[in-house]
């Protein structure tokens, strides 16, 4: 409801959502956005074409200032690259971390396995929040290198195209991977962020009565 985004429309909003390029397809368009609603709406685009499309909205009421997109407006689409998951979870534990190396499959609208079996693979870990740390995650049972630091790593796909590795990181934070291929098979980069929220909170007393 206004240009520093500090509060919210307390009326519903129409937005019509719009991508430059081959025909995309929208989950739902246009998409009304509630009065007074902090979270927004989710959206899905598919698009299948190997190119870079624009992002665009316009909105009923229309916006007084311009549109703004984070990180960029520009989305590009790749004909084969990494899918990558790791959810959100608690620290000291083991998430799986899995890794899907696909491709345009050849109907052209759906995935297809890119690559099987082993594969050269670099990873590259950075501390998103706060912006540095002390602890180094551990992927597959293995210390991953120090923060911004690329690490080869040869990683055994199915036959779906599909890696799951053991990911632990024992503190709390902000942390997010990048993944791009080290062989030949040229696969465009990917990245994924995860939060490690505490196991707990420890509070202690000297006082003597404490408990």
């Amino acid at each position: 409801a206004d240009a520093a985004c500090t509060s919210v429309a307390t009326t519903d909003v129409s937005v019509t959502l719009a991508a430059s390029g081959s025909p995309s397809s929208w989950s739902q368009n246009p998409v009304t956005i509630p009065a007074s609603s902090s979270s927004g709406v989710v959206v899905n685009l598919t698009h299948t074409t190997a190119e870079t499309v624009t992002l665009s909205a316009s909105s009923t009421p229309a916006a007084t200032n311009s549109l703004v997109c984070s990180p960029s407006c520009d989305l590009p689409f790749a004909e084969s690259g990494y899918l990558l998951t790791l959810a959100n979870h608690q620290a000291c534990t083991v998430p799986t971390f899995t890794i899907k190396a696909v491709k345009l499959s050849d109907t052209g609208v759906s995935c297809a396995p890119a690559y099987t079996g082993d594969q050269s693979l670099d990873f590259v870990f950075n501390y998103a929040n706060p912006t540095s740390g002390t602890k180094v995650p551990r992927l597959a049972e293995t210390n991953m290198a120090a923060a911004t630091v690329s690490q080869n790593r040869t990683i055994t796909f199915d036959n779906t195209g599909t890696a799951d590795l053991n990911f632990q990181y024992d503190d709390a934070g902000q942390i997010r991977i990048d993944v791009s291929d080290a062989g030949s098979a040229g696969l465009s980069a990917a990245s994924v962020t995860t939060v490690v929220k505490p196991a707990k909170l420890i509070v202690a007393s000297p006082d003597a009565n404490a408990d």
